[in-house]
């Protein structure tokens, strides 16, 4: 399917197509609900980019790739459900979806890309799959509401803020592992963000505090010089410092202790 030229509302896709195309229903801002064909392989990039009013997406199982920013912006979504065949989302598939509240992710997914459920501020519901491995950068950055999430041990690679919120209450997160993996970025988590590492407690994760500055030091004064006594009225000397001759001249010699 290359291209949608109909008037939205509930649309259903016919049979026999294989593939939803890049750009396919781009900004289509009338669609209200998509079914999508058993037997369809894959979803481009872009394809349901911008559909401000699609609330419901009916995925077949036959599924296997959905493509970058294919349902970016699509602000009235509120559930999905990935078929098994799915192993990756690709970057921003599901950002700035603000009513998405429940994903169902797929048992054989390996890999959540950068900004996949970026600012998804309604995301309550998630389970990460056993066998998971990567978790992009800010993948679930500004998920305000999603709490009590377990990283499974199979995870070995986590971007920077790829779990971070700006909600004051807090996200939880809870990690099958006792310490974070060498593959782990070390800002993983936002600094609202209470981890939980198996076997270890829970913590804030936060970056360590910046060193206090070193307390700054005034350098102490000079001691002022000592006045030297002039040997004659001919000399007028003030804390070492000759300020007036006033004899008579000839062979003259400078006072010792002016300087």
């Amino acid at each position: 399917l290359v291209k949608y030229r109909g008037k939205g509302g509930d649309v259903t896709v016919p049979a026999g197509v294989t593939e939803i195309g890049f750009n396919a229903f781009n900004e289509c801002g009338s669609i209200t609900s998509i079914t999508l064909p058993d037997g369809l392989r894959s979803i481009g990039s872009f394809a349901f980019n911008q559909c401000g009013r699609l609330t419901s997406v009916t995925i077949p199982g036959s599924v296997t790739s959905i493509g970058k920013y294919a349902f970016n912006r699509c602000g009235s979504l509120i559930n999905i459900t990935l078929p098994d065949g799915v192993t990756r989302i690709e970057e921003s598939t599901f950002s700035c979806c603000g009513s998405l509240a429940n994903v169902t992710l797929p048992n054989g997914l390996r890999c959540i890309e950068n900004d996949a459920f970026n600012d998804c501020g309604s995301l309550t519901g998630l389970t990460l799959p056993a066998g998971l491995t990567e978790i992009g950068g800010r993948a679930f950055w500004g998920c305000n509401r999603l709490n009590n999430v377990t990283i499974p041990a199979t995870v070995t690679r986590m971007g920077k803020f790829a779990f971070a919120t700006s909600n004051t209450s807090r996200m939880t997160v809870a990690v099958d592992l006792p310490a974070r993996p060498a593959g782990w970025d070390a800002d993983w988590a936002g600094p609202l963000v209470t981890v939980r590492w198996k076997n270890s407690g829970s913590a804030p994760a936060q970056s360590p505090a910046a060193p206090k500055p070193a307390a700054a030091v005034t350098p102490a004064k000079p001691a002022p010089k000592p006045a030297v006594a002039s040997p004659s009225s001919d000399f007028e000397i003030k804390n070492g410092v000759l300020v007036k001759y006033r004899g008579k001249g000839g062979d003259v010699t400078v006072p010792a202790g002016v300087t």
